[in-house]
């Protein structure tokens, strides 16, 4: 196992807009970095930061004793796992940073085992521009031996939270905190809604949530930014990307047998962008779908 005092390589799996940060954030720290992507030509702009691009997934599992997963779900990386040697990730830690169910997370962490590895499993609760920084929330669940001797490296990824043994832990706060947050943030943008209706400056809306949601301030000055200009471009996380998040939260519930009809209004409402051309734009796009009843 390694020590927290070592500065070791490590490898990140994906080069997304998330992984990606993940990357340079890691190399900043001096940290030899190897990153693979299915997708390689998402990854050859690491390279000028410094990265060391893997062409071949076990090549990238080879280079390093710790693995950073952050892809499109647990199950991507279960299927990646079926194309491997068995006993390829022997003595290797696994730190899982994608998206996925609680339960989903508990039967990863068996597969890991059953391949002899160590793992961890994390959640992610900040905007890739905040990967790095005291802004970048992670919270990570798992056995506290593994996660001690990998804290240095975890907290060169942003504020890290250790939330316990638990392996579902973390991917339970995820889905709950998103949902939480995204429906707050749609409050926001129904209020703004009214504001915009009447004629009121929208400032006087943002004070007010600002003062109940101080944490995410900036966050709502910068969506309402994009409200008065119409803009919802940008680089974070678009309303396909929570569109993907809402599936995975039904899916679930419905496990759970669990009702889904509040987690389905909101996955309509997301979807309605979708289909009217507008998935690639920030979550705060969703203010114009809200603005007519048409």
């Amino acid at each position: 196992m390694q020590t927290n005092t070592t500065i070791f390589p490590v490898t990140v799996i994906g080069a997304g807009r998330m992984g990606s940060a993940l990357v340079r954030a890691l190399l900043k720290t001096g940290r030899q970095v190897t990153v693979w992507n299915r997708d390689i030509a998402k990854a050859r702009p690491l390279e000028s930061d410094g990265a060391h691009t893997a062409l071949a997934l076990l090549d990238a599992v080879h280079a390093s004793h710790v693995l950073i997963v952050c892809i499109v779900g647990y199950e991507a990386w279960r299927n990646l796992l079926a194309g491997l040697p068995p006993d390829c990730l022997q003595g290797k830690t696994i730190i899982q940073l994608s998206t996925g169910a609680a339960d989903d997370a508990v039967s990863l962490a068996n597969t890991h085992q059953q391949m002899g590895a160590l793992s961890l499993d994390g959640s992610i609760d900040t905007y890739p521009s905040e990967i790095g920084t005291d802004k970048g929330q992670i919270k990570i669940a798992g056995d506290l031996q593994v996660f001690e001797a990998n804290q240095e490296l975890l907290g060169s990824l942003g504020a890290v939270q250790y939330v316990g043994a638990d392996i579902a832990t973390a991917a339970a706060l995820e889905n709950a905190s998103v949902f939480f947050t995204a429906t707050a943030f749609l409050g926001y943008f129904q209020g703004a809604v009214f504001f915009e209706k009447l004629g009121i400056p929208l400032t006087t809306w943002t004070a007010v949530v600002s003062e109940l949601m101080p944490a995410r301030a900036d966050w709502l000055q910068a969506m309402e930014a994009a409200m008065v200009a119409h803009d919802h471009r940008g680089s974070e996380a678009t309303l396909v990307t929570f569109q993907s998040a809402w599936k995975q939260m039904i899916d679930q519930a419905k496990r759970l047998n669990m009702r889904t009809d509040f987690i389905e209004a909101i996955d309509r409402l997301t979807r309605e962008g979708i289909e009217k051309g507008v998935g690639d734009q920030e979550f705060s796009a969703h203010f114009e779908l809200l603005r007519s009843a048409n």
